[in-house]
């Protein structure tokens, strides 16, 4: 009985000081302003085929149940078209607008036409989203911006390691034993409901950061 109660101690001691590792490393992740509000702005950062998208795909139910609301910005490798050819939208696209904006039941999408050679940079992206009622927005991809970040690794997908190089990176999740330094959180690949503690405590954290005064 003595043993287990020293092994839980010692299991809350280490949780006690992971908390506070973490909530130093929050403290540092500035708030980026984004079309003139402030939002949570956390990168989730791996190579292709890490699973990226089973993540968040695990995390955000969890994110919505515990009241956020999230917007994710994609940076994508190759030219796409979320249009669908023959339809009006599209035809008048082809015809040469330079915006479309497409709204019904649910949903709205704009579309906006930039020229072949030019990727729009995050900064450019986030112009484009409305912040209004945002809580959190999730960037994937936009690696040397130098956002606070989730790393993921994946032994059957190797890449170069941002961490421990990286002081933006918080947290890792990943399916390899990584001791963790301090201030940065170590996750399972799969442990959706931790990673969206994180991710809630991060809010949270940003909530209730003082806000710099502005200059006169």
């Amino acid at each position: 009985m003595r043993d287990a109660k020293r092994t839980s101690g010692r299991q809350q001691g280490r949780a006690v000081v992971c908390r506070r590792q973490r909530d130093a490393a929050f403290a540092h992740a500035e708030l980026a302003p984004v079309s003139g509000a402030r939002v949570p702005l956390l990168a989730v950062l791996g190579p292709s085929g890490v699973g990226k998208t089973t993540l968040l795909c695990g995390v955000l139910p969890r994110l919505r149940a515990g009241g956020l609301r999230v917007a994710v910005v994609k940076q994508a490798c190759d030219a796409f078209d979320v249009d669908t050819p023959g339809k009006d939208s599209y035809e008048l696209r082809k015809a040469g607008l330079a915006r479309t904006l497409v709204t019904g039941v649910g949903q709205t999408a704009l579309i906006v036409e930039s020229p072949a050679a030019a990727p729009a940079s995050l900064a450019d992206a986030l112009a484009l989203l409305p912040t209004a009622g945002l809580d959190l927005i999730l960037v994937e991809g936009f690696a040397t911006a130098g956002l606070p970040a989730l790393e993921l690794r994946r032994r059957a997908v190797p890449a170069p390691a941002r961490y421990p190089g990286d002081a933006a990176v918080l947290a890792v999740a990943t399916d390899a034993p990584l001791t963790p330094a301090p201030g940065v959180a170590v996750y399972a690949l799969d442990d959706h409901p931790a990673i969206a503690a994180f991710m809630l405590d991060f809010c949270a954290s940003r909530r209730t950061a003082p806000t710099p005064e502005a200059q006169p």
